[in-house]
Parts: C-alpha cells; structure tokens; sequence
C-alpha cells in the first residue's frame, strides 16, 4: 500500500512537472515572436538597420 501511494505521488509529480515545462516553452515562443514582430516594427520605421544581432 505505501509503495503504491508513493509510486502514485512520483507519477503525479512528473505529470504536474510536465505540465509546467509545457506552458514554460509556450511562454518562450510568445516572447520570441514579440521580439520578431518588435523588430520588424522597428525595421518599418527605419529607425535601425537589418542588423544580425537581432537574429536568433
């Protein structure tokens, strides 16, 4: 009985883990394509110029 509880508690730990890791790498890529859309914003009102720094 204690076995599987704690084999219970393990599996709910990495299913909540994964969870969070998920929406982490979702909120990754939303700030990655505001970064993109800031520069082309940038790059339309000509305040910089195509630079590769702002590449990733």
């Amino acid at each position: 009985m204690t076995i599987t509880l704690l084999l219970l508690a393990c599996i709910m730990f990495q299913c909540v883990n994964t969870m969070l890791m998920i929406r982490s790498q979702r909120a990754s890529q939303a700030m990655y394509e505001w970064v993109e859309h800031l520069h082309e914003l940038i790059e339309a009102y000509g305040l910089v110029e195509d630079d590769e720094r702002w590449r990733w």
